[in-house]
């Protein structure tokens, strides 16, 4: 079977994008699906905003063998379609179409633990000169965005976190104080196991999703130890093609102004830490998730830095004072 494709209808500019969110999470998953362009009525499953006119316009011309998604403000607008009740959010839509959506035969992947020996990305670089990380959770996040698995962990106390790596996206019903939490723990007070596709999407439907980029701040705040990634080093010019996202509660104030320079040339990581005055171990923190989150460009040569000399006391105001004083008393 050829791909699946989705027709927008009468959607919001924010629904339209909660669309291809999810279908970029079911490519990602081995589903097989294509959004059309905005108006195109031909797709095989048609989501329709029923309030509008031009969604209740299409749900009056959908053709034999197409399948339509009421987008609705409440049960009982309309019967005899799936009805999604708005705000629609991404994990109820992809659950509604992982179901309705065929996925590309992959061979099955067995549910096996992960051990520490078997992630050899995040062992650190001899330039750091570093012990060799624990598996707290920020290592094990970076481990799955880097490397594109499927993770799931949990703390034997029934938090559970699956960490979908292709797609950056997790998956807990795990709050902000449970998740701080977990990011505490010892590597041997954390279960893991490495899912198979399958057994991920039936682990995780109907639990909330939310981005890496909300969870890693925290994440390594409490879990991070300045262990650098393996294949990178400190002596390497590199540069931020973007900036990573920040969460703003989490983020160490430090890190925006590591961004800022790093975004405004290639620099070293050494060279970073001496001109911002920011800790080697905390800059390779910030170095590890901006990895992970993709922005940064290794860069063959970078511009000689020579960091800031602070400025002496007699170049300063009281060393003018002092010398005019010393000129009154001549």
């Amino acid at each position: 079977m050829g791909k699946v494709t989705l027709s927008a209808i009468g959607l919001s500019p924010q629904e339209g994008t909660v669309v291809n969110v999810v279908a970029n999470l079911l490519v990602a998953l081995d589903h097989s699906v294509k959004v059309l362009d905005s108006g195109d009525m031909t797709g095989d499953i048609v989501l329709i905003g029923h309030a509008s006119e031009a969604g209740r316009t299409a749900l009056g011309n959908l053709d034999k063998g197409q399948r339509a998604v009421l987008f609705v403000d409440n049960e009982g607008e309309i019967s005899g379609y799936p009805m999604l009740i708005r705000p629609v959010r991404v994990q109820t839509l992809r659950d509604l179409l992982v179901d309705l959506v065929p996925r590309i035969p992959t061979q099955a992947k067995a549910v096996t633990p992960v051990q520490p020996s078997s992630r050899p990305s995040i062992k650190p670089a001899t330039a750091t000169a570093a012990t060799e990380h624990p598996d707290t959770l920020f290592y094990l996040l970076l481990d799955a965005a880097l490397n594109h698995t499927l993770l799931r962990i949990n703390n034997g106390e029934h938090a559970v976190v699956h960490i979908h790596g292709p797609t950056q996206c997790i998956y807990t019903q795990v709050d902000g104080a449970g998740l701080e939490q977990m990011s505490k723990l010892a590597p041997e007070a954390l279960q893991v196991q490495k899912l198979a596709e399958s057994d991920f999407m039936r682990a995780t439907k109907g639990i909330s999703l939310t981005r890496l980029h909300d969870v890693i701040w925290l994440a390594e705040r409490h879990g991070s130890h300045g262990a650098l990634l393996s294949g990178h080093s400190i002596d390497v010019p590199v540069r931020l093609k973007v900036w990573p996202k920040f969460n703003s509660r989490h983020v160490r104030p430090d890190y925006l102004k590591l961004a800022a320079l790093l975004s405004k040339q290639p620099l070293t990581l050494r060279t970073l830490a001496e001109i911002s005055g920011v800790t080697l171990p905390h800059v390779i923190d910030f170095y590890n998730a901006s990895v992970a989150f993709g922005v940064i460009e290794k860069m063959e040569t970078a511009p000689v830095v020579t960091p800031p000399l602070k400025p002496s006391a007699s170049s300063g105001l009281l060393g003018k004072i002092a010398r005019r004083l010393a000129l009154k008393r001549d």
